[in-house]
């Protein structure tokens, strides 16, 4: 790994001029990308085992505080406190379907990171492109602060901070300022801020977007500035948790089963227990939390003040303050949702919380059993206007309209896609292994050893 002359302004002022042609105009959003000078972290993790072996090349780019699992590569590029988070990617033999056609990989997939400006991103799940099965780039591209890249080759993007691109292959495009896509393809398109958006061509088109004024208070970034709001204020609070972390090469948790999994670069406070099966990522964030048996907190997840009875998916970046989340419940990508302190947000079991909701209740609040659940959520009345059972949503057809949100298509098809995609992030987490069948990211990721390598 070698720093040359490359520096966090040469490669942004690249990247700019690249998304600048492709009709973007990042420049007056990406002043505040600038690698923090009094930084603690100045070098990178290396995860590796049987299951992941080790395989990174990094030229020419500087990794301050990132951490790498599975085959990657960067070159001329920035990552800054990012995790790129190879343990899915395709391997050598796999055979993947698409369109009822059976394909077997020739070759193990990697993570491609070139020319791009990655500013605490996590990269992670395997490409989605059908026209490119063993590579995973990231090209030309700026992931602002927090983002999720998540299955998705990029090339000529920006995403803003707490962007999502989810198992959609893009180009020449960009995500807004906490927005979440799923939609397969997309082409030189703007996704806008506060826009949650997710489709299957010909089954469903679900959107909602958040009314800008009141998303000012959770997360906001206006030209020249940083991002500012709640939501930065939370993690920042936090962040030297994980810097300590770092710096000591991780720390090992105590007392958990011989088939759950706590990462050494997890923060782990004050009373916690964590069962059978459970899955606990890097940079997740525990303190005074209970997990039930197949429960997971992924990456940036933060559970505090909490129980997660069992079975439960905290996907990347979701954050539960005091409340108590039923079985087998779905808290989606960059979710915020905090209860009152004695008062807390009670979760029915079987229930979704959509990517990117915010529930910030000013009383207790009570989500029913099997409901799906989206948008800006402080009482009872904003929970009515913003949910639905999952029975009626099966039944939905046509179009559906309820304040921001638009749903047009199949209702059984969208909530059915939502409960095949929650049962496969719970086997693949291995919250499903019973006596060595159905082994998953639990099980996979125990006897993972680090290396720690100096970035500048």
């Amino acid at each position: 790994m070698q720093k040359a002359q490359l520096t966090d302004h040469q490669v942004l002022d690249r990247c700019i001029a690249s998304l600048t042609e492709s009709g973007l105009k990042p420049a007056p959003y990406t002043d505040c990308l600038k690698i923090p000078e009094d930084s603690a972290c100045t070098h990178a993790a290396w995860g590796s085992n049987r299951e992941h072996p080790f395989s990174v090349e990094v030229e020419n780019s500087i990794v301050d505080g990132s951490y790498f699992l599975g085959k990657c590569t960067v070159k001329d590029s920035i990552l800054f406190h990012s995790d790129i988070r190879g343990d899915e990617l395709k391997r050598k033999g796999e055979i993947v379907k698409h369109a009822g056609v059976a394909n077997c990989i020739g070759e193990d997939e990697e993570i491609a990171v070139r020319d791009s400006y990655l500013f605490r991103t996590l990269v992670h799940s395997n490409s989605h492109d059908p026209e490119n099965l063993t590579r995973f780039p990231i090209e030309n591209s700026v992931c602002m602060h927090h983002s999720n890249v998540h299955g998705s080759p990029i090339s000529n993007c920006l995403l803003k901070p707490f962007a999502t691109i989810d198992l959609t292959v893009a180009r020449d495009s960009a995500v807004g300022t906490y927005s979440y896509v799923q939609a397969g393809k997309l082409n030189g398109y703007h996704v806008r801020d506060g826009h949650v958006w997710v489709k299957a061509t010909g089954k469903f088109d679900f959107q909602y977007t958040f009314d800008l004024e009141a998303l000012k208070k959770y997360i906001f970034l206006e030209p020249g500035s940083a991002p500012r709001g709640l939501l930065i204020d939370f993690l920042a609070a936090r962040e030297k948790e994980f810097e300590k972390l770092f710096l000591k090469g991780g720390s090992d948790i105590n007392g958990v089963s011989s088939n759950t999994y706590v990462h050494p670069y997890a923060v782990i406070k004050g009373d916690f227990r964590i069962g059978e099966n459970a899955f606990v990522a890097q940079r997740a964030f525990l303190e005074n939390a209970f997990l039930g048996n197949g429960a997971n907190a992924q990456e940036n997840c933060y559970i505090i003040d909490s129980i997660l009875e069992g079975n439960d998916v905290s996907a990347h970046g979701s954050k539960i303050i005091e409340t108590r989340v039923g079985r087998n419940v779905f808290v989606g990508f960059n979710s915020f949702v905090r209860g009152v302190p004695g008062k807390g947000v009670l979760i029915g079991s079987g229930s979704i919380i959509a990517p990117h909701t915010i529930i910030d209740a000013v009383d207790q609040l009570e989500i029913p059993s099997n409901h799906f659940v989206w948008g800006l959520i402080q009482d009872k009345v904003d929970l009515a206007a913003n949910s639905i059972s999952l029975s009626n949503l099966a039944s939905a057809k046509g179009e559906m309209v309820n304040g921001h949100m638009t749903f047009r298509g199949d209702g059984g098809a969208f909530a059915s896609a939502f409960k095949h995609r929650i049962e496969h992030i719970l086997e693949g987490n291995g919250a499903l292994y019973d006596s060595g069948r159905l082994r998953g990211h639990a099980q996979k990721c125990r006897g993972i050893t680090f290396k720690t390598v100096g970035a500048r």
